[in-house]
C-alpha cells in the first residue's frame, strides 16, 4: 500500500496538488495531517477517487460540519495500526518523543504527525514515528517536503520527498 502524507499546507495547495497528480496512478491513500484541513477540499475536488483521511491542526478553526474531524485517528492499514494526529495536542513542538508515547499508548505500529513543519523519522521499539515536514512552509532549515509511506508484507517504510521551493 502506497500512502501520500501531507501536513501544514496552510492554504497553499499548488505544490501539493502537483505532487498528488505525479503519484495518483499508483497511490492507495492520501493523508492530510492538518493546518489547514480546508485544503482537503482541493484534494477531493481534483482527485475524487483517491481515498483521503485527515485530522485538524491547531490552525483549523472551521466549525462547519464538513470539518468536524477527530483530533486523532487510529486506523488499521495492511494489518498495521496507524495513529494519525497533527501533533499540537501532544505538544510535539516541545518534545518529539510525545508522538512516540502517544503511539506506544495506543499500540500503534506507525505514528504520523505534523505541526513542527520539520521532517522527522525515527523507529524505536517497533514504532515508526514520521513527520512529512511541510510542502508550503518548511522550518528549521528544512526544505519543502511531503512523505510517501509504504505498508506491506515487509513492514513499513517512510520516505521524505523534497520539493523545489
Amino acid at each position: 500500500m502506497k500512502i501520500l502524507v501531507f501536513s501544514d499546507t496552510h492554504r497553499q495547495t499548488d505544490k501539493m496538488l502537483i505532487e498528488i497528480k505525479k503519484h495518483s496512478f499508483d497511490t492507495d491513500l492520501c493523508i492530510h495531517l492538518g493546518d489547514n484541513i480546508q485544503d482537503t477540499l482541493d484534494i477531493r475536488n481534483n482527485f475524487s477517487l483517491l481515498p483521503l483521511i485527515s485530522v485538524p491542526g491547531n490552525c483549523d478553526f472551521d466549525t462547519s460540519s464538513i470539518f468536524q474531524e477527530e483530533k486523532e485517528k487510529l486506523i488499521t492499514l495492511e494489518l498495521k495500526k496507524v495513529l494519525i494526529l497533527h501533533g499540537h495536542s501532544r505538544n510535539v513542538q516541545s518534545d518529539l518523543q510525545n508522538a512516540f508515547y502517544a503511539g506506544k499508548f495506543k499500540k500503534a505500529d506507525l505514528v504520523l504527525f505534523g505541526h513542527t513543519h520539520v521532517p522527522y523519522l525515527e523507529v524505536t521499539d517497533g514504532i515508526t514515528v514520521f513527520n512529512p515536514g511541510s510542502i508550503s512552509r518548511p522550518r528549521g532549515g528544512s526544505t519543502a517536503s511531503y512523505g510517501i509511506v509504504h505498508i506491506g508484507a515487509t513492514g513499513i517504510t517512510c520516505n521524505h520527498i523534497e520539493v523545489e521551493e
